[in-house]
Protein backbone atom coordinates (compact mmCIF):
# COMPACT_ATOMS: atom_id res chain seq x y z
CA UNK A 1 0.00 0.00 0.00
CA UNK A 2 1.37 3.38 -1.00
CA UNK A 3 1.73 6.27 1.40
CA UNK A 4 -1.16 8.25 -0.10
CA UNK A 5 -3.53 5.29 0.16
CA UNK A 6 -2.32 4.66 3.69
CA UNK A 7 -2.93 8.31 4.58
CA UNK A 8 -6.44 8.27 3.10
CA UNK A 9 -7.29 5.04 4.92
CA UNK A 10 -5.99 6.52 8.17
CA UNK A 11 -8.21 9.59 7.78
CA UNK A 12 -11.23 7.41 6.98
CA UNK A 13 -10.48 5.38 10.12
CA UNK A 14 -10.22 8.61 12.12
CA UNK A 15 -13.60 9.74 10.74
CA UNK A 16 -15.22 6.40 11.59
CA UNK A 17 -13.89 6.67 15.15
CA UNK A 18 -15.19 10.26 15.42
CA UNK A 19 -18.60 9.20 14.20
CA UNK A 20 -18.60 6.33 16.70
CA UNK A 21 -17.83 8.81 19.50
CA UNK A 22 -20.70 11.08 18.41
CA UNK A 23 -23.11 8.13 18.17
CA UNK A 24 -22.08 6.97 21.65
CA UNK A 25 -22.66 10.48 23.02
CA UNK A 26 -26.10 10.46 21.39
CA UNK A 27 -26.87 6.98 22.78
CA UNK A 28 -26.08 8.22 26.30
CA UNK A 29 -28.41 11.19 25.79
CA UNK A 30 -31.19 8.89 24.55
CA UNK A 31 -30.71 6.54 27.51
CA UNK A 32 -30.73 9.44 29.97
CA UNK A 33 -33.95 10.78 28.47
CA UNK A 34 -35.57 7.33 28.52
CA UNK A 35 -34.66 6.94 32.19
CA UNK A 36 -35.93 10.42 33.02
CA UNK A 37 -39.18 9.86 31.14
CA UNK A 38 -39.64 6.52 32.93
CA UNK A 39 -39.22 8.17 36.33
CA UNK A 40 -41.61 10.97 35.42
CA UNK A 41 -44.19 8.46 34.14
CA UNK A 42 -43.96 6.74 37.55
CA UNK A 43 -45.36 9.80 39.28
CA UNK A 44 -49.07 9.21 39.82
CA UNK A 45 -51.36 11.28 37.64
CA UNK A 46 -53.75 12.01 40.49
CA UNK A 47 -51.27 14.23 42.38
CA UNK A 48 -51.73 17.92 43.02
CA UNK A 49 -51.75 20.16 39.95
CA UNK A 50 -48.54 21.89 41.11
CA UNK A 51 -46.72 18.57 40.96
CA UNK A 52 -48.21 17.74 37.56
CA UNK A 53 -47.04 21.13 36.33
CA UNK A 54 -43.57 20.41 37.74
CA UNK A 55 -43.54 17.04 35.95
CA UNK A 56 -44.37 18.79 32.69
CA UNK A 57 -41.73 21.46 33.29
CA UNK A 58 -39.02 18.88 34.08
CA UNK A 59 -40.01 16.88 31.01
CA UNK A 60 -39.96 19.87 28.66
CA UNK A 61 -36.78 21.36 30.11
CA UNK A 62 -34.99 18.03 29.93
CA UNK A 63 -35.96 17.56 26.29
CA UNK A 64 -34.71 21.06 25.51
CA UNK A 65 -31.41 20.44 27.32
CA UNK A 66 -30.86 17.08 25.61
CA UNK A 67 -31.76 18.59 22.23
CA UNK A 68 -29.34 21.42 22.87
CA UNK A 69 -26.58 18.95 23.74
CA UNK A 70 -27.30 16.93 20.59
CA UNK A 71 -27.27 20.01 18.39
CA UNK A 72 -24.17 21.37 20.15
CA UNK A 73 -21.60 18.90 21.47
CA UNK A 74 -22.74 15.79 19.63
CA UNK A 75 -23.21 17.64 16.33
CA UNK A 76 -19.78 19.24 16.71
CA UNK A 77 -18.02 15.88 17.12
CA UNK A 78 -20.03 14.43 14.23
CA UNK A 79 -19.36 17.39 11.93
CA UNK A 80 -15.64 17.26 12.66
CA UNK A 81 -15.57 13.57 11.76
CA UNK A 82 -17.66 14.25 8.65
CA UNK A 83 -15.23 16.96 7.57
CA UNK A 84 -12.36 14.50 7.92
CA UNK A 85 -14.32 11.89 5.96
CA UNK A 86 -15.16 14.42 3.23
CA UNK A 87 -11.52 15.41 2.88
CA UNK A 88 -10.47 11.76 2.70
CA UNK A 89 -13.21 11.11 0.14
CA UNK A 90 -12.05 13.98 -2.07
CA UNK A 91 -8.43 12.82 -1.87
CA UNK A 92 -9.45 9.21 -2.55
CA UNK A 93 -11.45 10.22 -5.64
CA UNK A 94 -8.56 12.28 -6.98
CA UNK A 95 -6.03 9.53 -6.34
CA UNK A 96 -8.34 6.89 -7.84
CA UNK A 97 -8.53 8.91 -11.03
CA UNK A 98 -4.75 9.39 -11.11
CA UNK A 99 -4.20 5.67 -10.49
CA UNK A 100 -6.56 4.80 -13.34
CA UNK A 101 -4.68 7.19 -15.64
CA UNK A 102 -1.40 5.55 -14.61
CA UNK A 103 -2.89 2.13 -15.27
CA UNK A 104 -3.89 3.23 -18.77
CA UNK A 105 -0.40 4.58 -19.40
CA UNK A 106 1.22 1.34 -18.24
CA UNK A 107 -1.10 -0.66 -20.50
CA UNK A 108 -0.15 1.61 -23.38
CA UNK A 109 3.55 1.06 -22.67
CA UNK A 110 3.19 -2.71 -22.47
CA UNK A 111 1.28 -2.89 -25.74
CA UNK A 112 3.47 -0.52 -27.74
CA UNK A 113 7.02 -1.10 -26.57
CA UNK A 114 9.40 -4.00 -26.55
CA UNK A 115 11.08 -2.60 -23.47
CA UNK A 116 8.04 -2.20 -21.24
CA UNK A 117 7.90 -5.73 -19.88
CA UNK A 118 7.41 -4.57 -16.32
CA UNK A 119 4.60 -2.21 -17.33
CA UNK A 120 1.93 -4.91 -17.07
CA UNK A 121 2.82 -5.52 -13.42
CA UNK A 122 2.83 -1.77 -12.84
CA UNK A 123 -0.64 -1.59 -14.40
CA UNK A 124 -1.83 -4.23 -11.95
CA UNK A 125 -0.40 -2.23 -9.03
CA UNK A 126 -2.07 0.93 -10.33
CA UNK A 127 -5.39 -0.96 -10.63
CA UNK A 128 -5.01 -2.24 -7.06
CA UNK A 129 -4.37 1.31 -5.85
CA UNK A 130 -7.38 2.62 -7.79
CA UNK A 131 -9.53 -0.10 -6.20
CA UNK A 132 -8.16 0.75 -2.75
CA UNK A 133 -8.93 4.44 -3.22
CA UNK A 134 -12.40 3.55 -4.47
CA UNK A 135 -13.06 1.47 -1.36
CA UNK A 136 -11.79 4.27 0.89
CA UNK A 137 -14.06 6.76 -0.87
CA UNK A 138 -17.09 4.50 -0.42
CA UNK A 139 -16.31 3.95 3.25
CA UNK A 140 -15.92 7.70 3.82
CA UNK A 141 -19.28 8.39 2.17
CA UNK A 142 -20.99 5.58 4.07
CA UNK A 143 -19.73 6.74 7.45
CA UNK A 144 -21.06 10.25 6.82
CA UNK A 145 -24.47 8.90 5.75
CA UNK A 146 -24.74 6.46 8.66
CA UNK A 147 -23.72 9.04 11.24
CA UNK A 148 -26.23 11.58 9.96
CA UNK A 149 -29.04 9.03 9.91
CA UNK A 150 -28.22 7.83 13.44
CA UNK A 151 -27.98 11.41 14.71
CA UNK A 152 -31.42 12.23 13.31
CA UNK A 153 -32.88 9.01 14.75
CA UNK A 154 -31.43 9.77 18.19
CA UNK A 155 -32.60 13.38 18.10
CA UNK A 156 -36.10 12.25 17.12
CA UNK A 157 -36.13 9.72 19.95
CA UNK A 158 -35.12 12.39 22.45
CA UNK A 159 -37.79 14.77 21.24
CA UNK A 160 -40.61 12.21 21.20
Amino acid sequence: MGNKLESVNERVKEAVEGHSRSMEMGRRNVEDMQNLKGILEGIPSNVDSDILEAVSDVHDTSINEATSDMEGDVRSVMDSASDTASEADAEAKEQKELSEEAEDSFHEISSSSEFGGSAEGAADRARADADGFGEASEEAQETIQEAEEEFERQLSEIQS
